[in-house]
């Protein structure tokens, strides 16, 4: 997209416009959007054969220089529905910081109709042909009630979007042959779904767009915006003072350690410690138990591995024997336990995080595989451990001696 052409208080421009087809008159109007994002309508008088300058001026672009939209060609109400050709040619322009250069934009910067009226007038009628020292000459064919205009080609005429990955497979799933989006304004806007995936803040639902193409693709004033700044860690330490010169007023700063200490001081951050804290004691309680078990019956144990060694089995067989016999017990109980741990926490997480205050987009409640993992792995370690000393102890006391004892 070309940049955008800026202009400031009163703009007056000369018209060259010389009709070849039709005698009925046009008026030449100009469309602006200010720094607000607000497009307005300007007339500047009807066109007649000849040279003429004409002026307007902008009251919302006094204090900030407004972006200059589009020229438009309409029929006055009550004009003979007649068509209408001929050439015209915009040059001269001045505002109150000076000239303005129609020209800048270049060829490929200026396109038939503008996306700036709610009413989008269709390509065709007007054209621009030629671009040179700072004027702009412009073709207009009009049928007998049509309307023309070329506007500045400073965004794209369909926004391009990210969109998170589940609003991507919802639009995808729609079956649209266009898709549209919300706009600033609340009217629907065309999109082109460049990419889709995980998006900062939103994560996986909402729209990513370039802010000004999508201020630009506005009929009327957007709504309240809240606009932020991120920063990186490598930010430097005048962003603030920066952010101020570039017009913005700094109404708070937030950092990540910040949000996320407010949120582990929430009901819903205890209550996870205490789910954690549940799991931790439970694990010290499965791994105690299977010690305990070990010891309980590790005198009739003992008897049985006595007679094993006196047939001839080495003491290294007797404590694998023994310590596998402990790890199916274990890794079972492992097993089933993260299973059911993963489906309660599926179906009760959503639940218990559903009255949080927490601003932004939805929470993720997937597993966190890694850690899941991680976690599963020392379990696992300290099992093992278990599993090999009360293996060895229990063999440590199979003695020979024990069979000539009565079982007990």
């Amino acid at each position: 997209p070309a940049a955008p052409l800026l202009v400031q208080g009163k703009l007056a421009v000369s018209v060259d416009y010389r009709p070849t087809v039709g005698s009925g008159s046009l008026r030449l109007r100009l469309i602006v959007r200010a720094a607000s994002g607000l497009p307005s309508s300007h007339l500047l008088g009807d066109l007649r054969t000849g040279l003429r300058t004409v002026e307007t001026d902008l009251p919302e672009c006094r204090d900030e220089p407004c972006s200059l939209v589009a020229w438009s060609f309409e029929r006055p109400l009550g004009s003979p529905a007649i068509p209408v050709s001929a050439s015209l040619t915009l040059a001269s322009a001045r505002d109150a910081r000076g000239p303005v250069d129609l020209a800048a934009p270049g060829p490929q910067g200026w396109r038939s109709g503008t996306s700036a009226q709610r009413a989008t007038i269709p390509s065709g009628p007007a054209k621009v042909v030629t671009v040179a020292d700072g004027s702009v000459g412009v073709t207009i064919t009009l049928a007998t009630i049509d309307d023309g205009a070329i506007e500045v080609a400073d965004h794209p005429t369909v926004l391009p979007v990210l969109q998170g990955a589940t609003t991507a497979a919802e639009t995808r799933a729609s079956g649209a042959v266009e898709s549209v989006v919300s706009g600033l304004d609340g009217s629907f806007v065309p999109v082109d779904l460049v990419g889709s995936g995980v998006l900062p803040r939103l994560l996986s639902s909402g729209t990513l767009a370039d802010l000004r193409y999508a201020v630009a693709l506005t009929s009327s004033a957007p709504g309240p915006l809240d606009s932020q700044v991120w920063l990186s860690p490598s930010a430097p330490d005048d962003a603030a003072a920066q952010v101020e010169g570039a017009g913005l007023e700094v109404l708070g700063s937030e950092t990540i350690a910040d949000r996320e200490a407010q949120l582990g001081r929430s009901g819903n951050a205890l209550a996870l410690r205490l789910f954690l804290l549940a799991a931790l004691v439970a694990l010290v309680l499965g791994a105690g138990t299977l010690l305990a078990n070990a010891y309980v019956v590790i005198r009739r144990r003992a008897y049985e591995l006595a007679a094993l060694r006196a047939l001839g089995a080495s003491r290294r067989s007797l404590v694998r024997a023994a310590r596998r016999e402990q790890l199916v017990l274990a890794v079972a109980g492992l097993v089933l336990g993260a299973v059911s741990g993963l489906v309660a926490a599926h179906v009760a997480l959503p639940s218990l995080l559903a009255g949080s205050g927490a601003q932004g987009p939805p929470a993720w409640f997937g597993p966190a595989w890694l850690q899941v993992v991680a976690l599963l792995a020392v379990v696992l370690a300290l099992l093992v451990i278990v599993a090999d000393v009360g293996a060895r102890r229990t063999v440590r006391l199979a003695l020979p001696e024990l069979l000539r004892q009565v079982q007990e």
